[in-house]
């Protein structure tokens, strides 16, 4: 056994930078990281433009707490939805990810691989859209918050 966290936490840093690193190569720490930049480059643009619609279109509030309340949804709301329309991106990802050593295949091989996985069905490569759209609900709506309190601060 592990005498303490400490101890195991460097055990598991020092098995897992020898399995993936020296065993598989450089290139294998960055598998998945196209899906990453389709996913998050798009899916962020579209996040502020419907975050300054929406900042330019909804009312302002007359109390600080009115006003955070309905900063935290609009971005929690706009979060879910974008997080949504990019789900099979993020279904793609972990596929990728999922496969240690070997070749990288392409996101159109990924998503072939889902497609045939889940029956054959479109409606099926988004299962556990649901479980993603309520994380980030909360996620966004928390980041959102955040980020008008720091504009704020800094502007």
């Amino acid at each position: 056994g592990f005498a303490d966290k400490k101890q195991f936490t460097t055990y598991l840093k020092d098995y897992m930078k020898k399995l993936i690193y020296i065993e598989h190569g450089f290139r294998e720490l960055y598998r998945g990281l196209v899906p990453i930049l389709w996913r998050n480059g798009p899916s962020n643009a579209m996040f502020f433009v419907m975050r300054e619609e929406a900042d330019q279109r909804l009312p302002k509030r007359a109390t600080a707490v009115t006003q955070r309340t309905q900063e935290f949804i609009a971005g929690a709301c706009i979060g879910a939805f974008i997080s949504s329309v990019f789900y099979p991106i993020n279904v793609i990802k972990v596929t990728m990810q999922s496969k240690l050593g070997g070749p990288n295949d392409s996101m159109w091989v990924a998503l072939q691989q889902v497609y045939n996985e889940r029956d054959r069905k479109l409606r099926n490569v988004y299962k556990g859209v649901s479980m993603n759209c309520t994380r980030a609900f909360f996620s966004w709506g928390i980041m959102n918050s955040a980020y008008e309190q720091l504009k704020k601060v800094f502007y």
